[in-house]
């Protein structure tokens, strides 16, 4: 059950099924991306900065989304953390209403320790293939390439 909303999101919860941390203070989006992921992946929200770093000291994650605008800490510093974390093997992927080139200006080293800059409002389209692409060992770069 979502906390905020208080409705039911049914998930696949065998130990197969990928798991993902979606960190994000805007409760819409974290509906949104639960619904959208529903069937294909567990989500876990963190609802500020500290609560994603927490999460992911605690579980075993498949990929790691986080919005750059958090409470506490903001996104970028919670992936930056993960990045420099030794055995660290799962994409993450930083989600911005800031535009690319302008997050990049701020954060000259993003390319280094963020796999992937998504524009929010995002593409249902685009997220949801390019998340199952990271967790599968590839981009959507990549595999459009081929």
């Amino acid at each position: 059950m979502n906390v905020i909303t208080g409705q039911t999101v049914k998930v696949n919860t065998d130990d197969k099924t990928p798991k993902i941390l979606y960190a994000s203070n805007n409760a819409s989006s974290q509906l949104l991306v639960q619904k959208l992921f529903a069937g294909k992946c567990i989500v876990d929200p963190a609802f500020d900065g500290i609560e994603a770093m927490w999460l992911i000291g605690k579980n075993n994650y498949s990929l790691v989304m986080a919005d750059y605008m958090l409470k506490h800490v903001n996104g970028f510093d919670v992936l930056n953390n993960l990045k420099e974390q030794k055995g660290r093997n799962f994409p993450v992927l930083l989600l911005s209403s800031v535009k690319k080139s302008e997050v990049l200006q701020e954060y000259p080293k993003l390319n280094s320790k963020v796999d992937e800059v998504i524009m929010i409002p995002f593409e249902r389209d685009y997220l949801v293939p390019t998340v199952l692409n990271y967790i599968n060992g590839y981009s959507v770069n990549a595999s459009s390439n081929l």
